[in-house]
């Protein structure tokens, strides 16, 4: 083969690789974008699923907190609180972050265990069930960074939150 034919492949090959590298950059660079893109419009789906419902979650337990912080709170009123719990988990536990699942989980266990042993909320009862609202109350705040939590991130001492409020349950059990 002659030298100019040698040059002319060998300019048409570098060429190619060039011009397919460069398409292949672009192409990772695209999709890499699309794919922030995506991301972010679900995030920002959920984050929307949040605020629209996790007032009345956080309506429920405040309200409850309430009760219990004014003695009024009635083994009736701990029933409502549990059902209207249970239903909220039901439709909306899809949007809780994992921790805020491990606290929900811990909550739901935690006024199971107050209502089937039937018999009206001591001052250590009340006492424990507003420690595990104060949980579920952070998580769901935490979850749409509200006040200075900030949104990204794990919470700090999570691990001390789920196992405290699984000491507590335990001891409702035992105290049954």
């Amino acid at each position: 083969m002659s030298d100019k034919i040698i040059a002319a492949l060998l300019a048409g090959s570098i060429s190619l690789i060039v011009s397919l590298s460069i398409t292949w950059w672009r192409s990772s660079v695209e999709l890499k974008k699309l794919k922030q893109e995506i991301e972010h419009q679900y995030a920002s789906k959920l984050f929307e699923a949040r605020l629209e419902r996790y007032p009345s979650l956080y309506s429920y337990v405040s309200s409850f907190a309430k009760l219990l912080e004014k003695n009024q709170a009635s083994l009736d009123d701990l029933i409502t609180l549990k059902n209207q719990v249970d239903k909220w988990d039901s439709d909306n536990a899809l949007l809780l972050n994992s921790n805020s699942v491990r606290i929900m989980y811990r909550l739901r266990k935690l006024l199971y265990a107050y209502t089937e042993r039937n018999t009206p909320l001591c001052i250590n009862d009340r006492k424990n069930i507003k420690i595990a609202i104060m949980a579920i109350e952070s998580s769901i705040k935490y979850e749409v960074g509200i006040h200075d939590i900030n949104p990204l991130g794990k919470i700090k001492n999570e691990d001390i939150v789920h196992n405290s409020l699984d000491e507590l349950i335990q001891a409702v059990k035992e105290s049954s």
